[in-house]
């Protein structure tokens, strides 16, 4: 259908489905709006946000007095004696 015979199509319809198809456009409408405003408010909100490996810091258990600087990764693992690490030995690789 081309344009021109939607609207001509339109124009012969009666009253009742005037009405019908209107009250369907605007509700349409409506809702494309609130999800479309949905979309931008949850773009917005994930460019504010400081999330990914770069920040991310593993912090080690704090005495009660002392202040101290969390701990690199690096630091972390270099803490674990060879035994602990959370490592399986796999002999089939699949």
């Amino acid at each position: 259908m081309t344009k021109g015979e939607i609207i001509a199509q339109y124009r012969n319809m009666s009253d009742a489905d005037r009405s019908a198809v209107d009250r369907w456009l605007k509700a349409n409408i409506v809702i494309g709006s609130l999800i479309a405003g949905g979309v931008v408010l949850m773009a917005l909100a994930g460019s504010n946000a400081n999330l990914g490996p770069e920040k991310a810091v593993a912090e080690a258990p704090q005495s009660v007095g002392a202040v101290q600087a969390p701990l690199s990764p690096f630091e972390l693992m270099s803490r674990l004696a060879p035994g602990e690490l959370p490592v399986q030995q796999v002999d089939e690789p699949f």
